[in-house]
């Protein structure tokens, strides 16, 4: 629906020109049948109680107005479906155009009202209510019609507006359910991404696992090798606990997560004297780009507990993700051990830890550049969470 189906124009008591007023959009929520059945009995149990003839729910459209429900009592003459185009002046047009209550006891002793289409059908009083959207938006209105004089007592009256309010209150709630069924569509949507990219890094792991497999000689290579794979999948059970505890798991605060895996790692290994600074400025990123990330500092945070802090006093690691500009983020990574080998070429690494630390890169569509220096420094830059698939 486009903007201007969106509006329609009605024929307003007093008003020399066409009132314009907001209709149900499309993006609205059908009227459910379990909801029509529910209305139909107030309706029904409304017109008893009021003795008229008639009640109606009717629904604005952009060229005219609809018998949305109608009441099942004697002599009445409208039935769900009918409809009448508007600009006619119509007793519901005042009320929408308006937007207030319209009380006509007796439409043959006004000028205005006494040549109303709805006279001709037998009816001569009107009591009507709007009835709208929580946002605004005009549904149509909740009225009865009687076919002789009737004022309406304040009593009567009220019981209609409590009767609206229940309609009202109906479509709150309606709106509410879509947009709670919307966020959880989005919702399975994500943790199926999420599934898929665990699902593909653990496929990873199993490789790693038989190659190494084939490599084990001894006890403690083996007890080394359960080690690595063990890191490796608590990097991701960790963020997946994460976003299982948010309601909004689209965004992970990386700084947060790679603080909490990086503790984890060194507590596991024995070396709780080694200090991790990790800074982030407060980034939040994607889930399938944290869970690259989380692997990526997990294979290198273990290379450092390995090889790179053998007689080295306070030993150091610092993490860091800083926002470059709207579209871009970058990575760093250090420690203050022992360092690589001059001729160090990580292109050219055979260990399995490189190789995996370089696969990860490659998913975030990046290149790692190990800065020279004392220890181990290298750093990588990524595009915003939002254009890596």
């Amino acid at each position: 629906m486009s903007d201007i189906d969106r509006f329609t124009k009605v024929k307003v008591e007093k008003e020399t020109k066409p009132v314009i007023v907001p209709i149900t959009s499309s993006t609205k929520p059908e009227i459910p049948l379990r909801l029509q059945k529910k209305w139909q009995n107030i309706l029904d149990l409304i017109a008893e109680i009021l003795k008229v003839p008639s009640g109606l729910i009717m629904k604005m459209d952009r060229d005219k107005i609809e018998v949305f429900l109608s009441s099942n009592t004697p002599n009445n003459p409208y039935k769900k479906g009918d409809h009448e185009i508007l600009g006619l002046g119509l007793y519901c047009e005042t009320v929408v155009g308006k937007r207030i209550e319209l009380l006509i006891p007796d439409a043959r002793k006004s000028k205005y009202w006494d040549k109303n289409p709805d006279i001709k059908l037998g009816m001569i009083s009107y009591l009507g209510l709007p009835v709208n959207w929580s946002d605004g938006e005009i549904f149509g209105t909740f009225c009865v019609l009687d076919n002789k004089e009737n004022h309406y007592s304040t009593l009567y009256k009220q019981l209609l507006y409590q009767f609206r309010d229940i309609v009202e209150s109906d479509l709150e709630q309606l709106e509410l359910t879509k947009e709670l069924q919307k966020k959880l569509s989005n919702t399975e949507l994500r943790i199926r991404e999420v599934h898929h990219r665990i699902k593909n890094n653990f496929n990873l792991m199993i490789s790693s696992i038989n190659l190494q497999a084939q490599q084990i000689q001894d006890e403690t290579q083996f007890q080394n090798v359960i080690n690595d794979i063990s890191n490796r999948i608590r990097a991701i059970s960790m963020l997946n606990e994460k976003l299982y505890a948010k309601i909004d798991i689209s965004k992970v605060s990386i700084g947060h997560y790679i603080k909490e895996l990086g503790k984890y790692i060194i507590a596991d290994s024995k070396n709780e004297d080694i200090d991790l600074i990790v800074k982030a400025d407060n980034v939040t990123i994607n889930q399938k780009i944290a869970i690259t990330i989380g692997l990526i500092v997990s294979e290198l945070v273990t290379n450092s507990l390995k090889y790179a802090f053998k007689q080295i006093k306070n030993p150091t690691i610092k993490i860091s993700i800083t926002s470059q500009s709207p579209n871009q983020l970058s990575f760093s990574y250090t420690d203050n051990g022992i360092g690589l080998p001059k001729d160090f070429n990580i292109e050219k690494a055979t260990t399995f830890g490189m190789f995996l630390i370089q696969s990860l890169i490659d998913q975030l569509h990046s290149d790692m550049e190990i800065i020279p220096g004392d220890g181990f420094s290298c750093k990588f830059d990524l595009r915003s969470a939002n254009s890596i698939d």
